[in-house]
């Protein structure tokens, strides 16, 4: 009689389970159709549960309504359809191809980097499920398949749980295994309730007579795939935290330089201005203007003066840049782009990576003289990276590579 109840109180929760995740997967599906987007997520920073992740919700719903039914060709069509998308996901994945199925139903109105994708995460989650599915329905009541099955389980409970603690806790590492497409909240709450409900179903089978001699395997392999599943977990979270570190610094050297540079594109405009107001400026006086400046800014090659024919006049200091004098700017493809820039915008404007005369590679830092409304000349600063990042990056206890385009410019192991 106990037992008999105990079975009554698993197959409402089991039915009462299969019409929550019935409900969720239309809704979410009707979110998609119609474009409602507070059917996709229980919160807009959260990641949104895809059109195909709900359809494969609908199947996990069927699959729960029919456990213990008699159909079982209808029950292996659900199997067979549960298992066919996230194995393409799965293998676009892995492979880094487009298969066209994240859109095959319905296109996402979301921007997305990869619009449609379900989570690598989440299509796992699914074999687990359809797996345990099978199982639960195999003419054979064996331990060993008894065994299977609650490790099946016990992994997608796992996997589920970790997923939505993750979210609570802001722990991104819990709920995207290295994969580009996180797992949503939705997912893991309806993946939660659906092996919740198998496992009420299941335990009643495992505490049979014959199979409690298999218990201890079953708790000891319990305990490997959690210890393992959260081992996973934790080096994930570290690679995440030494990215998340990187690029935080990145960030504050990208900052950092790039306030160098607008203080240093200030500095050139006084000397332009001046030009201007003074109509032209003597050859001493700039000489020791350019010599302060390049004193107060760390970094350079040094300060110039090209005409407007952009052919360098004057240069400091000469002892190290005399080979620069008599160049012109036009004369090369990377410095007349900039040159050109300088002349429509009347602004600064820094080149892109040059191989430089004074030797090395570097850039400039262009600023116009502009003078009855028309271009009088340039003032340009030189910079070698080499030397104007290594006086930037600071002493450090790792390595940095800075790269413009194709061309890494500070390479340091």
């Amino acid at each position: 009689m106990r037992a008999r109840l105990k079975h009554e109180v698993a197959q409402r929760f089991l039915r009462l389970a299969a019409a929550l995740v019935l409900l969720v997967a239309v809704s979410v599906m009707m979110g998609w159709i119609f474009e409602i987007p507070v059917l996709l997520s229980i919160h807009a920073r959260l990641h949104p549960i895809q059109f195909n992740t709900a359809l494969c919700f609908v199947v996990v719903a069927c699959l729960l309504g029919t456990l213990d039914s008699p159909k079982r060709k209808l029950t292996s069509m659900l199997l067979i359809m549960l298992v066919f998308i996230p194995s393409l996901i799965i293998v676009q994945s892995l492979f880094h191809v487009d298969l066209g199925i994240d859109q095959l139903f319905i296109e996402s109105f979301l921007p997305s980097q990869l619009p449609g994708r379900m989570s690598t995460l989440t299509a796992v989650c699914f074999l687990l499920f359809a797996l345990a599915r099978f199982l639960l329905d195999h003419p054979s009541r064996s331990a060993p398949i008894l065994l299977i099955l609650m490790v099946t389980s016990v992994s997608l409970l796992t996997l589920s749980t970790l997923a939505i603690y993750g979210y609570v806790v802001d722990e991104r590492a819990s709920y995207d295994f290295g994969g580009s497409v996180p797992m949503s909240p939705i997912s893991a709450l309806l993946f939660l309730i659906s092996i919740a409900s198998l496992i009420s179903v299941l335990v009643p089978r495992l505490l049979k007579t014959e199979s409690l001699a298999y218990l201890p395997y079953f708790v000891s392999i319990c305990l490997v795939i959690v210890t393992g599943i959260g081992w996973k977990v934790a080096m994930i979270h570290e690679v995440y935290a030494i990215k998340s570190k990187a690029a935080l610094q990145s960030e504050l050297y990208a900052n950092f330089i790039d306030g160098t540079l607008q203080e240093m594109a200030r500095s050139l405009s006084r000397m332009a201005k001046r030009w201007a107001v003074q109509k032209g400026t003597p050859e001493d006086q700039w000489r020791m203007d350019a010599t302060e400046y390049y004193k107060d800014l760390d970094g350079l090659v040094g300060i110039g003066f090209a005409d407007k024919d952009t052919v360098i006049q004057w240069i400091e200091p000469i002892e190290q840049n005399k080979a620069a004098v008599g160049f012109k700017l036009r004369s090369e493809s990377v410095r007349e782009r900039a040159i050109n820039q300088v002349v429509e915008t009347k602004s600064a404007v820094a080149t892109e990576p040059i191989e430089l005369k004074q030797g090395g590679w570097g850039f400039l830092v262009l600023t116009p003289i502009v003078l009855n409304e028309g271009i009088d000349g340039f003032i340009y600063a030189v910079l070698r990276y080499d030397e104007f990042l290594k006086k930037r990056l600071g002493s450090r206890d790792y390595a940095v590579k800075v790269c413009a385009k194709d061309l890494c410019v500070y390479p340091e192991v």
